[in-house]
C-alpha cells in the first residue's frame, strides 16, 4: 500500500510542476529580439488564398511587428521597438518567432540590434 501512495504522490508533484512550468513559455523568451506575426482575420484581412505563416506582408500591408519581447504576461506581450511600446493581447497573436532572423525583417531600414 505505501508504495501505491508514493507513486501516486510522486506523479501529482511533477505533474503540478509541469503545470507551472507550462503556463506561460514566453517568459523565458525576455529581453530577446522577436517577430511578432498577427493572426490574418483578426487584421480583417482573412482570405480563402493560401499564406505562408511567416509572410511579414499581405496586400501591401505589414502583418507583423518586430521588437524586444519586454514583458510576456498571462494576456498581453509587450513588444519595444524604435522607443516605442507595444502592447499587443496574445489573442491577435498567430506565431512569435526567436532566433538569428528575428533581428531583421525585409521593409525595416535597420536591423534591431542583435542581443
Amino acid at each position: 500500500m505505501r508504495p501505491s501512495l508514493f507513486l501516486i504522490g510522486l506523479l501529482l508533484a511533477s505533474g503540478c510542476a509541469d503545470a507551472t512550468r507550462d503556463r506561460n513559455p514566453l517568459q523565458s523568451q525576455v529581453g530577446k529580439n522577436c517577430i511578432v506575426y498577427f493572426r490574418k482575420d483578426v487584421l480583417g484581412m482573412g482570405s480563402d488564398v493560401p499564406t505562408s505563416v511567416t509572410t511579414g506582408v499581405m496586400n501591401g500591408a505589414e502583418v507583423t511587428q518586430i521588437g524586444e519581447l519586454l514583458e510576456a504576461e498571462r494576456d498581453w506581450i509587450v513588444i519595444g521597438y524604435d522607443g516605442r511600446t507595444f502592447h499587443i493581447p496574445r489573442e491577435a497573436i498567430q506565431m512569435v518567432e526567436f532566433g538569428k532572423n528575428s533581428s531583421t525583417r525585409t521593409g525595416l531600414a535597420e536591423p534591431l540590434p542583435t542581443k
